[in-house]
């Protein structure tokens, strides 16, 4: 029996972990937890936005290139990509900086 409970002991898996350490992380820093965590997860979006608007800027291109559309658009799809990489950058280093600041604390 006693076995059992050492293998028991033994078999923490690195969610448990996790899951034992958040409220620990939380309470050092709740403001700045929750702001590195949406940051984060507003970072990642970011990503997926600046991969769509790539790719509807390069389909707007290749219909300029075939005469389908006028460059304006192609500009206008410019301007917007621009502002989204743009802000996914400074996504990007908001975010390392409340980490260091928050892993600092």
């Amino acid at each position: 029996m006693n076995e059992a409970k050492g293998k028991k002991k033994r078999e923490l898996s690195l969610g448990r972990i996790i899951l034992r350490l958040y409220p620990f992380v939380f309470t050092a820093c709740p403001g700045l937890f929750l702001l590195d965590s949406l940051l984060g997860i507003f970072h990642g979006v970011a990503f997926g936005v600046n991969t769509l608007v790539t790719q509807v800027f390069f389909d707007t291109l290749t219909r300029a290139v075939a005469g389908e559309t006028k460059v304006s658009a192609v500009l206008g799809m410019a301007a917007v990509l621009g502002t989204v990489t743009l802000g996914a950058q400074v996504l990007n280093g908001v975010g390392n900086f409340t980490y260091k600041v928050f892993q600092k604390k």
